[in-house]
């Protein structure tokens, strides 16, 4: 069974003063939408003030030869920042449809989320084979969480509207839109599953996302 990040013993701390869901919402309303991280060479600069988050950075270099797990961390941090930054802009786009406006913001929300349990990952002093585990785990989590977000973002041919069974005698902004919706609701397992592992229960989600309606 996956750790939860949360409540994980060796954050101590750490893990506790890490920001809710709640406060992340209340952080991105209004703002626009902004990519969080920078990098030069090794060093991998996220800078989080406008979600809510602290700034920190993290240097691969410094931790490849004592864990080996920190080599796939830096292409899931890209693929992690792109995605929230497209889809705060496809939420901004979804006036007329607040079903999928709402799942833009959730897995947006939930991408931020991530970036706070890596860097109190990296926080712990002492990298140690449990560290080692537990970013691979949050990497096995998040590249389910950038699929999901692919899904959504991407758009849908014809072929697949039909094979949806989309009621549709066209392929426009809103019957994609649909497909999108019910591509998502077959990942919402996968979703339920990652957000138990960030520590996140769904009334805290439905919550969050009032915030954006006040």
């Amino acid at each position: 069974m996956a750790t939860i990040i949360f409540n994980n013993p060796h954050l101590g701390a750490l893990g506790k003063s890490m920001p809710n869901i709640f406060e992340i919402a209340k952080k991105i309303k209004g703002n626009g939408c902004t990519r969080l991280v920078k990098y030069t060479g090794e060093e991998y600069t996220i800078s989080g003030a406008n979600v809510g988050l602290g700034s920190f950075k993290i240097d691969i270099g410094s931790f490849q030869n004592k864990i080996k797990e920190i080599n796939a961390v830096p292409q899931i941090m890209m693929a992690l920042d792109t995605n929230q930054y497209l889809l705060c802009q496809q939420a901004t786009q979804l006036k007329d449809n607040p079903q999928l406006k709402d799942l833009c913001l959730r897995i947006r929300m939930m991408h931020i989320m991530a970036f706070s349990q890596l860097q109190a990952l990296l926080s712990i002093p002492t990298p140690s084979e449990e560290l080692g585990k537990q970013i691979l785990e949050w990497t096995n989590q998040m590249n389910k969480l950038t699929s999901q977000s692919i899904d959504l973002l991407k758009p849908q041919p014809k072929a697949v509207l039909m094979e949806k069974n989309v009621a549709t005698k066209s392929v426009g902004e809103k019957d994609v839109a649909s497909t999108r919706i019910y591509k998502a609701s077959d990942g919402k397992k996968t979703l339920a599953e990652i957000m138990k592992y960030q520590g996140i229960n769904e009334t805290q989600m439905q919550e969050a996302l009032k915030t954006f309606k006040e």
